[in-house]
This record gives structure tokens, C-alpha cells and sequence, in this order.
């Protein structure tokens, strides 16, 4: 399947965070970043030596890291 939706990242207007592994052997790491800097507003989340998400670590690892972040921002509004 041939489909990419990068013109439409701009038009996102709810919260996201992009989460992406820098040994993901599926999508390269370079990929991350960029979809970041095309969804205005976006966090991003690095998780080092971190594959495609296919066990369980990197996704709790995320929501553990997202969850402190969260709390960071509270704190500081």
C-alpha cells in the first residue's frame, strides 16, 4: 500500500505526542522528528535504543516518561 499523509499533519489541532524508537527497523528514526515538526504543537518523545514498539517496555517506558512530563508542565502553569 502506497499512502502517506504528511499534508494533512498541519491541519491536526488536538494534543499529540510522538513517541518513536531510535532502533525502529520499520520506520527510521529520521521520520520521528519530522512528523513532529509538521503537527504544530506536538511534543516529542525519543526512546533510546527502542524498536518498533513491539514489546511491552517502550510503551509502558513512554507512558511512565509522558505522564512525568505532564506533571512538569502542571507544575510550571
Amino acid at each position: 500500500v502506497d499512502f502517506s499523509a504528511k499534508d494533512e499533519l498541519g491541519a491536526i489541532t488536538c494534543p499529540v505526542l510522538v513517541v518513536h524508537g531510535t532502533a525502529d527497523q520499520v520506520i527510521p528514526f529520521k521520520m520521528g522528528p519530522l512528523i513532529h515538526q509538521a503537527i504544530p504543537g506536538s511534543r516529542f518523545l525519543r526512546l533510546d535504543g527502542s524498536d518498533d514498539g513491539g514489546g511491552t517496555q517502550a510503551p509502558c517506558r513512554a507512558v511512565r516518561i509522558a505522564r512525568a512530563d505532564e506533571r512538569s508542565a502542571q507544575r510550571s502553569v
